[in-house]
């Protein structure tokens, strides 16, 4: 029934206890790591920032890079929701609309370089 917030910084513990209607009771230990997120910065891709804005957002951001590059958004199980290859046929840059609440990640591989790149969406 009740609820209790906390602010953890870092790395910590919980220990959550609780008993039921019957009598029933039962302990489980909560390990919480956090990082402080006010915003994500952009990655740099052979020497060229790949930018992605606004992040955090509300299910509508765009993806920019200098050159030709080729990405994936998958959500944070891993499941593939888009491929976004960019190009002299979108100005290097793709607007991407309509997601739902959670944590993406944008994937690439270039010649030497693997990256992905955090993507949050709230409501």
């Amino acid at each position: 029934g009740a609820s209790v917030t906390v602010t953890p910084v870092g790395q910590q513990n919980y220990t959550v206890s609780g008993t039921d209607t019957n009598g029933c009771s039962n302990t489980a230990i909560v390990f919480v790591n956090t990082s402080e997120c006010t915003s994500i910065k952009e990655t740099e891709f052979n020497n060229v920032e790949l930018i992605i804005y606004p992040n955090p957002n509300q299910g509508e951001f765009k993806i920019a890079h200098a050159s030709d590059i080729n990405l994936t958004l998958v959500n944070a199980l891993g499941q593939l929701i888009r491929y976004i290859n960019l190009s002299d046929l979108n100005n290097h840059e793709e607007h991407i609309s309509l997601l739902a609440p959670g944590v993406y990640f944008i994937v690439g591989k270039g010649n030497k370089h693997c990256f992905s790149q955090k993507i949050l969406v709230g409501k």
